[in-house]
């Protein structure tokens, strides 16, 4: 039994028990992705379309945290909440969370996205810390394929 299987085994012995201790703690990454745990990667977007959080995850006209739809790729869009200001011209920021594996398809996760943005009055997206203020698929794209090997 190769060292891999080992703490595996060791692991879901621990989860059964109840009792998740040390070895979780000391080889979390390595496990994560044996077992197939979601990444959550934070995104936000800069708009000045009101309608823009309905229409990327409302749910029959409503739009509450918490709200999780499935996106093309495999991925999935959780709703977390908008930031709004109260000045004139300011846009309003729209905070998601974007539950993925690393088997998604990327290409078409940042098509759906663009696809959503496309058109509206989007200053900026922003994937973890990354800044994308020049929108188009293909940057976002590669930010998304950057914020997946990091997590890997």
């Amino acid at each position: 039994m190769s060292k891999h299987n080992k703490l595996l085994k060791t692991f879901r012995q621990q989860k059964d028990s109840g009792s998740i201790g040390t070895h979780y703690t000391l080889f979390r990454a390595p496990l994560s992705k044996a077992l197939g745990v979601q990444m959550k990667i934070p995104l936000k977007i800069e708009t000045h379309d009101r309608r823009l959080g309905f229409e990327m995850a409302g749910i029959d006209n409503k739009l509450s945290s918490g709200t999780v739809v499935d996106v093309p790729g495999g991925a999935k869009l959780q709703y977390e909440s908008t930031f709004i200001r109260k000045s004139f011209g300011i846009p309003e920021i729209l905070e998601f969370i974007v539950e993925a594996s690393v088997t998604i398809d990327l290409s078409l996760l940042a098509a759906w996205l663009y696809q959503k943005v496309q058109g509206k009055e989007v200053e900026k997206i922003i994937i973890r810390n990354t800044e994308i203020t020049e929108i188009n698929e293909d940057n976002i794209r590669k930010v998304l394929e950057q914020e997946i090997t990091i997590e890997r």
